[in-house]
């Protein structure tokens, strides 16, 4: 797996990352084997959604003998009850980041947790790109969680100003969602067929390629997947080891997503 710093949080996290969300579904055993694997492949970053009491089981069920390994990301209501109560169901000493919930974030309270020492990094996760950048110009967050995939280039959301503010202020960037909720890899059937071209002779997947594609912005510090068993965790880490995507195979996938 490789690694990219988280910012100036100077964290190093994998490029691909874990979202408990899909988890929700299987048993807390079966997910928490979910997450053994991914430790098991170098994927570092795990995000939690503390208002998810079948997520917390999971990752109390599997957090102990890992905790060194992983950054776990919490993310959710910033009010120090929440928080202090989630971290007693994992065993936490501390959050390694903690993002609030927005819209409507409080920034006065997220930023209170880590002069606590309840997190070591704090920020935002919205899919609004407005609040984002809001929270990124004001100077009091270490990181951001938007999503991005290849959707982008069909409708662009304006990510494009998040990531480029973010950089200048040296802000870690994680992009969630970087499979569109599966339509990029097992739901939607003309956005895979779309991309179909792209397994023609190649060591490599449709997921994985969008993946690749996300990973090909170096401002993503990591892109966060939620895969839904062992095996989707085995082939999403796979897009870290394979070779950078061209120039040419990037417009290609352009022109299959846009239709130009």
């Amino acid at each position: 797996m490789q690694y990219r710093r988280l910012g100036r949080t100077h964290m190093m996290a994998a490029e691909v990352g874990l979202g408990l969300r899909s988890l929700e579904r299987l048993p807390a055993a079966a997910a928490a084997e979910v997450i053994r694997a991914a430790a098991l492949v170098g994927s570092n970053v795990v995000e939690v959604d503390t208002g998810s009491p079948a997520q917390l089981a999971a990752l109390a069920l599997a957090l102990k003998p890992l905790r060194s390994q992983l950054l776990v990301v919490g993310v959710g209501a910033t009010n120090r009850e929440s928080v202090e109560a989630a971290m007693a169901t994992l065993g936490l000493d501390y959050f390694d980041a903690y993002l609030a919930n927005a819209p409507g974030a409080d920034l006065g309270e997220v930023q209170s947790l880590a002069l606590a020492g309840v997190a070591k990094a704090v920020g935002v996760a919205t899919s609004e790109m407005s609040e984002a950048l809001s929270a990124i110009l004001d100077g009091g967050v270490e990181i951001v969680q938007v999503p991005f995939n290849l959707l982008e280039l069909r409708q662009p959301t304006g990510v494009d100003a998040v990531f480029a503010a973010a950089h200048a202020a040296d802000v870690g960037v994680l992009a969630c969602s970087p499979l569109a909720g599966g339509r990029l890899a097992h739901g939607d059937a003309p956005v895979r067929d779309a991309l179909e071209f792209l397994l023609d002779g190649r060591p490599r997947s449709v997921a994985q390629a969008a993946l690749g594609w996300a990973l090909t912005d170096l401002r993503v510090s990591a892109v966060v997947a939620g895969p839904a068993s062992e095996e989707h965790v085995y082939e999403n880490a796979g897009a870290s080891y394979l070779a950078p995507l061209d120039d040419g195979t990037l417009a290609a996938i352009a022109r299959a997503m846009t239709g130009d």
